[in-house]
């Protein structure tokens, strides 16, 4: 990670007003199934097809990938 030099108290700021917003992003991501790379149509493709159970959709599972497609 490269160092981000700030010289002044607003740049430092405004530094951490952006962090705060990527934080908030990050904590109310969805992370369930419906989001992942793997699950097309209904059902995962690392499990050939079948639909997880209900509370694996909800939380998704270890091999969770994102898809940048926000619904």
């Amino acid at each position: 990670m490269s160092k981000v030099y700030m010289r002044t108290k607003a740049e430092i700021a405004a530094r951490i007003e952006h962090l705060k917003a990527e934080i908030r992003f990050l904590e109310t991501m969805d992370t369930g199934c419906r989001t992942c790379v793997h699950f097309h149509s209904g059902g995962c493709i690392l499990a050939n097809g079948q639909e997880p159970p209900v509370e694996v959709i909800k939380t998704g599972c270890d091999s969770y990938e994102y898809d940048d497609i926000p619904f």
